[in-house]
C-alpha cells in the first residue's frame, strides 16, 4: 500500500491501512532516553578512564537534533519518520514479519523498532554515522600533544570535542546548526565540570574567515558534510546547490581559511571517500594541492560494516586525507 507523508511516498507491503494507534505513541513517546546522568556517567568514564561506550552521550546530547538529518537517498530523516502514523505502524509490522532470530523479543516495541531502522531503514530514514572514538584517539596520539590547539572546521556530534578535552587539548570548533551548537554548548560545560577544557564554539560556517585563528592551530581535522550524502538541519547552504558549488564555496574556503589557521609543518587531516557518483576524495586533494598543501597520504577509517535486513553488507572503510603546511623555502 501507497504511503504518503511530507510530498514523499513509499509503497509497503507491511501496511494495509489499518493503525494501532497505542503501539504508534508508544514508539513516539518512548523513542528518545534522554538520561543525564547516565550520559556523565559515561563521559567521565571516557574524559577519566579511557572507556569509549557513548551512546548514553549521544542519546542525551545529539540523538534528537542528529535525527533530523535525511541520509543519502533516503526519503526521510527519522524525525519526518516519526511524525507519520503510516509510516511509524508499517516498520512495526515489518519488526513483527520479520523471525525470531532477529528479534526474539517482540514485545520490546521501542528497541525493535530502533533496530529496524538500523537494520533495514536504507530509502526510509537512518541515523547518520559517529565519528569512531578509536580512530579520534590514534590520530591525537599520532598528531598532537598535551596543551595543543585543536582546531575542528565541522564540529558534528561532540565525539571530536570529548577525544580532545580526554588528551588536554585546547579546542575551537565551527558549526552552523543552532540546535546542535547548544548541545554542544551544554557538552562542552558539562565536561569543564569534570576536569579543566578550553573549548571555543564558533556558530557559523567554517569556509568564512576567522582572523584570530591566524597561526594558531597545531592541528587541524575535521569530518565534512559529504555533498549529497547528509542534509544536515542548519546547512540550507550546502543541499541545494550543485557539486561544483560546494567544492567552490565550502570545500575550497574552508580548506584555504585552514591553510592560514595552520602552523607551519603541522598537519590538516580530512575525512572525505569518492562515491559512485562524485570524485570527493580527488577533488578536495586536487584543490589542497592548488592552494599549496602537501600530500602526505592518507590515514585507514574503518567504520562498522553495516548489514541491512536482507543480509547485504556495505563496507564502512573511508580515507582520512593527509596534509601538511610546508614553508616554501622546504619544496
Amino acid at each position: 500500500m501507497i504511503i504518503k507523508h511530507l510530498g514523499k511516498e513509499m509503497n509497503s507491503s507491511f501496511y494495509n491501512g489499518t493503525i494501532d494507534k497505542n503501539i504508534v505513541e508508544a514508539i513516539r513517546e518512548g523513542y528518545y532516553k534522554e538520561d543525564k546522568e547516565l550520559a556523565l556517567e559515561q563521559l567521565r568514564s571516557i574524559l577519566l578512564n579511557g572507556k569509549s561506550k557513548s551512546n548514553h552521550i549521544y542519546n542525551y546530547y545529539f540523538e534528537r537534533v542528529a535525527n533530523d538529518t535525511i541520509v543519502d537517498n533516503d526519503k526521510w530523516s527519522i524525525n519526518q519518520l516519526l511524525e507519520s502514523d503510516e509510516l511509524v505502524y508499517s516498520l512495526h509490522n515489518k519488526v513483527l514479519a520479520n523471525s525470531e532470530k532477529t528479534f526474539p523479543d517482540k514485545s520490546k516495541i521501542v528497541d525493535n523498532f530502533k533496530t529496524i531502522i538500523r537494520l533495514g531503514g536504507k530509502g526510509i530514514a537512518r541515523k547518520p554515522t559517529q565519528f569512531p572514538i578509536k580512530t579520534m584517539r590514534q590520530l591525537l596520539d599520532e598528531f598532537t600533544k598535551e596543551g595543543d590547539l585543536y582546531y575542528d572546521p565541522c564540529m558534528g556530534w561532540g565525539m571530536r570535542m570529548m577525544c580532545a578535552a580526554e588528551k588536554g587539548l585546547r579546542y575551537v570548533g565551527n558549526d552552523v546548526n543552532y540546535d546542535l551548537m547548544l548541545k554542544l554548548k551544554e557538552l562542552k560545560e558539562d565536561i569543564q565540570t569534570i576536569k579543566p577544557f578550553r573549548g571555543t564554539l564558533i556558530y557559523r560556517g567554517s569556509e568564512i574567515f576567522e582572523p584570530r585563528l591566524v597561526n594558531k592551530a597545531d592541528f587541524i581535522f575535521t569530518s565534512p558534510p559529504y555533498f549529497d550524502l547528509e542534509q544536515y538541519n542548519g546547512s540550507d547552504n550546502l543541499k541545494t546547490q550543485n557539486y561544483q558549488q560546494w567544492l567552490d564555496l565550502f570545500m575550497e574556503p574552508m580548506l584555504k581559511n585552514c591553510l592560514q589557521y595552520i602552523k607551519n609543518d603541522k598537519y590538516v587531516l580530512i575525512n572525505i571517500k569518492n562515491t559512485s557518483k562524485y570524485n570527493m576524495y580527488d577533488d578536495t586533494l586536487d584543490i589542497a594541492k592548488n592552494l599549496g598543501y602537501k600530500y602526505i597520504g592518507f590515514r585507514e577509517l574503518k567504520q562498522a560494516n553495516r548489514k541491512s535486513s536482507i543480509g547485504n553488507v556495505t563496507d564502512g572503510t573511508e580515507k582520512i586525507m593527509v596534509l601538511q603546511k610546508k614553508k616554501l623555502r622546504d619544496w
